[in-house]
């Protein structure tokens, strides 16, 4: 059965996946020759950015689904974490094998329709997932989380590459190549 706070639980993460892919969106959207521009060093172009989120995404949403059913309530500190990680600025992590971009998409709107259709799936778990959400048991190399705070985990994450999208974009490279493309 579900329970009004359960729905309206429901409601604020998927306003929060939305707003994130929103913003995502909205950052990477750039010509194309722009989107493969790399600010350098082991920095990742805004086209193997999105690649990374649509792939941690599928596997966020894999975990999921494949998730124990916790014995005790997770540690609500996990929300903090989750939110502290959001910030570019706290540290740097880095990706499991399997999320690494490895130029799966032919092109930058290839990716983004996949982060879109990757998003709207998990959008329809949230909304079917009834007070089940506190009920699942998500093991995470930044921690232990439910399925509720993995949500929240899932949009914070995005929230953190729209923010590493924005460095790219102010990175020399990415400016160079603006400006040129500006006045060729």
């Amino acid at each position: 059965m579900q329970t009004d706070t359960s729905w309206s639980r429901r409601k604020a993460v998927l306003e929060r996946l939305r707003e994130s892919e929103r913003r995502l969106i909205t950052e990477a959207t750039v010509p194309e020759e722009c989107a493969r521009i790399s600010p350098g060093g082991m920095g990742w172009s805004i086209l193997q950015t999105v690649e990374h989120v649509r792939l941690s995404d599928r596997e966020h949403l894999s975990c999921y689904q494949d998730a124990s059913e916790a014995k005790t309530a997770v540690d609500s500190a996990s929300e903090r974490r989750i939110q502290i990680f959001a910030d570019r600025a706290d540290a740097r992590y880095e990706s499991p094998e399997n999320v690494l971009p490895t130029g799966r998409f032919a092109c930058l709107a290839e990716a983004l329709d996949a982060f879109r259709r990757q998003r709207q799936s998990i959008a329809a778990v949230v909304e079917s997932g009834g007070d089940e959400l506190h009920r699942k048991l998500v093991k995470h190399s930044i921690t232990d989380m439910d399925g509720y705070q993995l949500f929240l985990f899932i949009a914070a994450h995005s929230n953190r590459h729209s923010l590493q999208i924005q460095e790219v974009k102010a990175s020399t490279a990415y400016q160079t190549m603006s400006k040129q493309r500006i006045r060729g």
